[in-house]
């Protein structure tokens, strides 16, 4: 490789990696008091040269030893010296692709979006139903088979069987099947919940959440038989895409998700006008408004005769 160096300014290099060595004749390093026509300096353990040219006519050979094997340069001193070269592996690029920096179209970036949906989360649903019958009708083969028979469907795709619960005192859901769809960003859960009270339960699906660490992620489909009968345990099934915000989550399927029903005491209860003991809050129950009076324009009010 030529590199042109210049009596006027330093020549730095940075390789890719760690040097073990640099030879040739004429090399001299700084601050040295012996003949040679190009100076070198090369910070302890690092992957950084620096050139100066000593003479108008330097010119010399240098091979470099890193990771082994041996680089040859070609130092000379010209008029147009390089100022500064980073020098990267054969097939690399600074981008880390061998095409270097692609640039990237606005329809490109709406297609990379998440697509949100309702039938899209109902298919999700039925995704993951299809995925059991399938490993039931071939249940030798894994999960690159199931991608291989329907690989527009099943791309990306993860399935864990789990248990982890959560109990509030009036419902105990368990999830019991986490199936992973990473390319759309979502997230089936497969349970039960059981009624622990002696009345039918009957809860909100919009303030139903999912527990994932320290996440609270929220429900967009849930699928549940209500009202639950008494003591009865029933199957569920949740869909959670994106985040709040509606861009990629990237939850792993390894987490520990739990299925977070409504108490009486929600902020759907608080929005209705419900009444809510031992809530953190403390809304009062919106009062009705009070009759026009019978001095100012309003509904005809009926005359009440003794």
């Amino acid at each position: 490789m030529k590199i042109q160096l210049s009596q006027l300014i330093t020549t730095t290099l940075v390789f890719p990696a760690k040097l073990a060595g640099t030879f040739g004749l004429g090399l001299v390093s700084s601050g040295e008091n012996t003949d040679g026509t190009v100076d070198i300096e090369h910070p302890p353990d690092s992957n950084i040269l620096v050139f100066h040219a000593v003479t108008p006519q330097a010119h010399i050979i240098a091979t470099v030893i890193m990771e082994g094997v041996p680089y040859v340069l070609d130092l000379k001193a010209t008029e147009t010296p390089d100022a500064a070269i980073t020098l990267v592996r054969a097939g690399a690029s600074q981008s880390g692709s061998p095409e270097g920096p692609k640039e990237v179209s606005i329809d490109e970036i709406k297609e990379a979006r998440l697509k949100f949906d309702p039938e899209l989360l109902v298919g999700f649903e039925k995704r993951a139903q299809y995925a059991e019958v399938i490993k039931g009708l071939f249940p030798t083969h894994d999960l690159a088979y199931l991608s291989t028979l329907y690989p527009e469907i099943f791309e990306q795709y993860a399935v864990r069987d789990v248990k982890y619960s959560s109990d509030s005192g009036a419902a105990k859901t368990v999830v019991t099947r986490i199936h992973r769809f990473s390319k759309e960003d979502a997230t089936v859960l497969e349970g039960t919940v059981t009624n622990e009270t002696s009345t039918p339960m009957v809860f909100d699906g919009r303030a139903a959440t999912v527990q994932c660490a320290n996440l609270t992620e929220p429900i967009k489909l849930l699928d549940c038989l209500r009202p639950i009968p008494p003591g009865a345990t029933v199957p569920i099934e949740v869909v959670i895409q994106g985040d709040v915000e509606g861009a990629r989550e990237n939850l792993s399927i390894n987490n520990e998700y739990r299925i977070m029903l409504p108490n009486e005491g929600t902020v759907w209860s608080l929005k209705n006008g419900g009444d809510v003991p031992n809530h953190d809050f403390p809304v009062p129950k919106p009062t009705p408004p009070t009759p026009i009076p019978l001095t100012q324009t309003g509904d005809p009010k009926r005359e009440v005769r003794k």
